[in-house]
């Protein structure tokens, strides 16, 4: 694609897939045309380092200092419906993350596969109502089970840009979400309650 292109700014993403000589770990390319005036030189081919995508979608691993607290995660995900980004739940507790799989029915054969390539990328499925809808080109917000089948508050959004399809999805567990507002109903019925039980001896 970057070979043919005639644009001299022409950029083309291929998406994550098995790459052998990075022992077969998931791997994307970036390639653009080099030009010299009209003349084309050649095309510039760089490998995606998986380690910036990780580190931008988890914000370096400090979810709680982004405002996404205990249980939020912000992650990218393919038109196979595979994470092309890391887990937040794979990176804090991996063997609580493989038990939960293993509860969901997922095969000890791709469990081993994540242990061995140390990711969730490319292997965990997330065939969620919101990526459904981002992959139709929606944009929206709601509750739904995430792919741990927990329920979570939802945002997502498709990304496409010159060779990838993906989806962005932002997510926290519904009960820490509502938590605040549960604090808050507890509050006040205390308050009700503290205050009737004075009027009731006054």
């Amino acid at each position: 694609m970057a070979n043919s292109a005639k644009e001299h700014d022409f950029v083309a993403f291929s998406d994550f897939e098995n790459y052998l000589p990075s022992y077969d770990a998931p791997a994307s390319f970036v390639a653009t045309p080099i030009y010299e005036g009209d003349t084309k030189l050649g095309v510039l081919i760089l490998q995606m380092p998986i380690e910036v995508i990780n580190s931008i979608m988890t914000n370096d691993g400090q979810w709680v200092q982004a405002g996404l607290g205990e249980t939020g995660e912000t992650y990218l995900v393919g038109p196979d419906h595979k994470m092309r980004s890391v887990s937040r739940f794979f990176i804090e507790d991996p063997e609580g993350y493989f038990e939960l799989l293993r509860k969901l029915g997922y095969s000890e054969q791709l469990i081993q596969g994540m242990q061995l390539k140390k990711t969730s990328i490319g292997l965990q499925t997330v065939n969620t109502t919101a990526t459904v809808n981002a992959f139709k080109g929606q944009t929206g917000f709601g509750q739904i089970n995430d792919y741990r089948g927990v329920r979570v508050l939802s945002a997502f959004e498709p990304i496409r840009v010159q060779g990838l399809d993906w989806a962005i999805l932002c997510e926290i567990d519904a009960a820490e979400a509502f938590q605040p507002i549960k604090d808050l109903q507890f509050k006040i019925i205390s308050y009700i309650l503290e205050f009737l039980i004075m009027s009731f001896f006054k």
